[in-house]
């Protein structure tokens, strides 16, 4: 009778507990950035007008923003210059399913600042592009490193990791992030230090992959040293290798690189066929660090970019680097060949030309991986395996088998 009991008050009771999940940390360090998850069946989709904060009982402002996810809502709310206190978070005038009736009860939880600081704070805290960036900022009076980490879920442990950063005191940096994936996929973008970890929802969307590649840069990737407190330059090519010209071209820098870079052309009218155009890329700083980012070129629904990885250092004097030549003419002009994707120049010498890139050589196919290798590898380990097995059948071959003294004891003696 009184499992029957449990039963019947357990079946009341699971509708109202399990009808919203919200998941909101008990507990936050000065400077925190909040970040919770909610999920239910909200017959309203949750708009930001839904969130409230509160002090005790007093509503309070914050910076804060809601998104849905994969059927899930997340929230992150900058805690920065709340002081240690009560605090709740509120869902108001929402409706949902509680078991098999609607309900509009507003859903409440409580958590609490201390009144220790928080290693560093986040912003935003979730994503849902291919591309984007996330400012961090250091709250401690000491330098300190985050580590940056992608993985499938937050309690996934197979991790991708991506880099580190070190931030002086009060420092802020964006980070930039950039995924060129063929599916859509949601990852979660953890930041880190050893007191303090964020997990930081990410919707990933496939992009847009074309079959012939008549829109690039050239180089697709620029490593640049340069010196602090001078003006350095550096020149990629926009390229349009199609038969038909490209109109309206908007060029822009990732958020990490804004201070530090400046393009020389923001939008392109037009870019005529078999034909490119010089960007040219300034860099200047006053402080010695490193930073990581791209160019982007966007065309329609078109996207390309150029990764830029710059050293910034103090009486640093840069050498003379050899430059690829550069030429008004065709590559059918010049006589060389264009290599397309599935096939390699014989020579590392190139000419940016007009239409494309030429290889001053000749245009061969790219070799497979061959299997040689591995095939000799395994016959070593099966010869080895044979001779093991021979050695240790001739060793012990008509060896006496060892006395049992505890048979003989129990008088078995076999």
């Amino acid at each position: 009778m009184k499992t029957f009991a449990f039963l019947l008050l357990f079946l009341l009771i699971f509708p109202i507990i399990s009808a919203v999940e919200f998941d909101v940390k008990e507990e936050f360090s000065q400077g925190e950035t909040l970040i919770a998850k909610v999920a239910g069946n909200f017959l309203q989709p949750l708009q930001k007008e839904n969130v409230f904060f509160y002090r005790t009982h007093v509503r309070i402002p914050l910076e804060y923003d809601i998104r849905k996810i994969n059927d899930e809502y997340y929230i992150y709310a900058l805690l920065s210059g709340k002081e240690s206190n009560n605090y709740s978070i509120a869902l108001e005038n929402i409706k949902y399913m509680k078991g098999s009736e609607i309900s509009e009860e507003d859903i409440k939880r409580d958590f609490t600042i201390n009144n220790k600081t928080a290693d560093f704070s986040v912003n935003p805290g979730f994503a849902n592009d291919n591309e984007f960036s996330i400012e961090v900022q250091n709250l401690q009076d000491r330098e300190i490193t985050i580590e940056i980490k992608t993985k499938e879920n937050a309690n996934a442990s197979g991790e991708t990791y991506k880099d580190s950063i070190i931030l002086k005191s009060g420092q802020k940096q964006e980070i930039d992030f950039l995924f060129e994936l063929q599916e859509s996929e949601f990852k979660i973008i953890e930041l880190s230090t050893a007191d303090l970890i964020y997990n930081i929802p990410a919707d990933i969307p496939a992009i847009e992959i074309q079959e012939q590649e008549i829109f690039k840069f050239e180089p697709q990737k620029v490593i640049v040293s340069v010196p602090t407190d001078s003006e350095t330059r550096r020149t990629i090519y926009l390229y349009n290798t199609g038969d038909e010209a490209i109109k309206d071209i908007t060029l822009s820098l990732s958020n990490s690189l804004k201070n530090y870079v400046t393009v020389s052309e923001e939008n392109i009218n037009k870019l005529d066929p078999n034909s490119n155009l010089p960007i040219e890329l300034t860099f200047t700083s006053e402080e010695e660090f490193e930073v990581e980012g791209h160019i982007k070129a966007k065309q329609g629904t078109q996207i390309i970019y150029s990764q830029i990885s710059v050293k910034f250092l103090t009486n640093y004097t840069p050498s003379e680097v050899p430059q690829p030549e550069y030429t008004t003419q065709t590559c059918a002009e010049r006589g060389y060949p264009i290599c397309s994707r599935d096939e390699v120049c014989s020579s590392e010498e190139i000419i940016r030309a007009k239409d494309n890139i030429c290889c001053v050589g000749t245009c061969q196919e790219k070799e497979e991986p061959s299997s040689t290798g591995k095939i000799i590898g395994i016959l070593i380990l099966i010869v080895a395996i044979g001779f093991l097995i021979w050695f240790f059948k001739k060793k012990y071959k008509g060896a006496k088998k060892p006395v049992n003294l505890l048979k003989i004891a129990k008088g078995k003696k076999k």
